[in-house]
């Protein structure tokens, strides 16, 4: 396993909604990934953490396998549920890659949904990439500001 330390947001943050298995202490629970990035991910779970819990997660990365990382909590919001901002403390050489990956290829998939945007194509011709990125369903002014989030969320913020 490999020790990571980041600065908060020093990373490209990719979109992804995938479920997750959460273990903190001795409690288990059914959680979603939102976002992810080398250095850390950002959870959503029905219960409380604090900010300093360690956890273990695993999930199923979109294209690159199941992925088991250790991460700490480092903020937390209350919304319907919570959401976690957590840096990784421990993640194996592969995963790291794989998240590099993962994150290089969103990045791609956005970028050219954003210039067909911009180019007022047609969605239909832009239809692949909205399924592989799971926004088919998204309403045309709706899909412009979430891929306009998701792009800024994909460029490296200091």
């Amino acid at each position: 396993m490999l020790s990571l330390t980041a600065k908060r947001r020093g990373k490209p943050r990719a979109p992804v909604r995938t479920s997750a298995q959460v273990v903190a202490g001795h409690a288990k629970y059914a959680g979603e990934v939102l976002q992810v990035s080398e250095t850390g991910l950002l959870l959503a779970l029905p219960t409380d953490l604090s900010p300093g819990t360690r956890l273990v997660a695993t999930f199923e990365l979109p294209g690159f396998g199941a992925q088991r990382v250790v991460a700490e909590v480092r903020w937390a919001k209350k919304t319907e549920q919570s959401r976690l901002g957590c840096q990784f403390v421990s993640v194996t050489p592969q995963s790291v890659l794989n998240l590099l990956n993962f994150v290089k290829k969103t990045k791609q998939s956005y970028s050219q949904v954003q210039l067909g945007l911009a180019m007022n194509k047609p969605l239909a011709a832009l239809a692949p990439l909205l399924r592989e990125l799971k926004l088919e369903q998204l309403p045309a002014q709706q899909l412009k500001e979430h891929v306009k989030r998701a792009v800024s969320d994909l460029s490296i913020a200091a």
